[in-house]
């Protein structure tokens, strides 16, 4: 599938009604008319119709593989709220754009950050890509020929990309009016416990583990049980009688995703930090001894919330920046290019 998609992207950029940027002998890409024409100011900030080629292009491809199940007509399927596929791929273009230029502001004038900074991450992000391929002149035709971008276009959009990752991990040392406190990220996985337990099992579920009759399990539970009660510590149980191949390779799980099942999940959450379940929960794959435990500041599930928590501010700050700035988009000539980007998607859809 993923050759066929790639078969038809290849294919529908070919028809785009831009000035094709042009490489000399040394196969470099000169600035052409696209890197010229500019689509967008956001603030200071100027995007060329090359580099709104590059957004457009990333985030069409997310999209790509929606032709092998909704049929000729898929850019037109209604996303509800009459929102088309096609309105939905402009609007993300349109917000990365707009994101990743914000950013690309807030970093300079918070940390100092500038494209100089990341040029030397950019080329290597571009030069990774273009090893992906077969050569390099198979990379230039299909990008720099057929979709329309420049070398210019594409070091812009790796070096947004690399300032805005410098930009995160640079809050994440002075978070500033970005700061996540614990309490808050705490407060937020309390519904999402993280547990130990110790399976015994009645079905087999690694093709190792015995199968046998709930009272065989119960007189095994029962034991631990008395262990517990005795003090010994849970980890070491879960190591010595556990039968879920999982705790070998998982020294936590995280609940309330609707990845265990629905017994589990529930008792799990139903548990205080420091208890375990007493009488053993009954799952089609036996018993199971769950025990709940706090999230520390030094679990990887803490530490990516409190990440995810200061990236939902960020984001919150970039949005109302966003608003603030003078935003100016050549709305027909985008319009006129994702037009012609759509007609032809059709019609090599309707050949394959």
């Amino acid at each position: 599938m993923m050759k066929k998609i790639l078969a038809i992207l290849v294919a529908l950029v070919l028809c785009l009604a831009f000035v094709a940027g042009c490489a000399d002998e040394e196969k470099k890409v000169k600035e052409t008319a696209l890197d010229k024409q500019i689509l967008a100011k956001i603030g200071d900030y100027e995007i060329s119709q090359a580099d709104y080629n590059c957004h457009y292009y990333i985030v069409f491809s997310n999209y790509a593989s929606y032709s092998q199940y909704f049929g000729e007509e898929w850019l037109d399927t209604d996303l509800g709220e009459g929102i088309t596929l096609s309105e939905q791929i402009k609007n993300e273009t349109q917000a990365q754009i707009e994101e990743m230029a914000v950013a690309t502001k807030l970093a300079e004038e918070r940390f100092g950050i500038t494209g100089k900074d990341v040029k030397d991450k950019a080329k290597k992000d571009l030069d990774e890509l273009i090893k992906s391929f077969e050569t390099k002149k198979e990379f230039e035709k299909m990008y720099y020929e057929d979709a329309q971008l420049s070398e210019k276009a594409f070091l812009k959009y790796f070096e947004m990309y690399e300032i805005y990752a410098l930009f995160a991990e640079k809050l994440e040392e002075d978070a500033g009016e970005f700061a996540v406190p614990d309490e808050e990220v705490k407060e937020y996985l309390k519904d999402y416990p993280r547990v130990r337990h110790i399976l015994i099992a009645t079905e087999s579920v690694d093709g190792t583990s015995p199968s046998r009759s709930d009272e065989e399990a119960m007189k095994i539970v029962n034991e631990i049980f008395a262990k517990l009660e005795n003090g010994e510590d849970f980890k070491k149980l879960v190591d010595e009688y556990g039968e879920d191949p999982g705790m070998e390779t998982n020294d936590y799980y995280v609940c309330g995703y609707g990845q265990m099942v629905p017994e589990f999940e529930d008792a799990s959450i139903a548990l205080k930090e420091g208890e375990y379940t007493n009488p053993a929960v009954k799952s089609d794959y036996g018993y199971h001894i769950i025990k709940r435990y706090a999230h520390d500041e030094t679990s990887e599930e803490f530490k990516e919330q409190k990440s995810m928590l200061m990236q939902d501010k960020l984001y919150e700050v970039i949005s109302a920046e966003a608003k603030a700035l003078d935003v100016e988009w050549d709305t027909a000539a985008i319009d006129e290019y994702i037009k012609t980007w759509n007609e032809k998607m059709m019609e090599i859809t309707s050949q394959n």
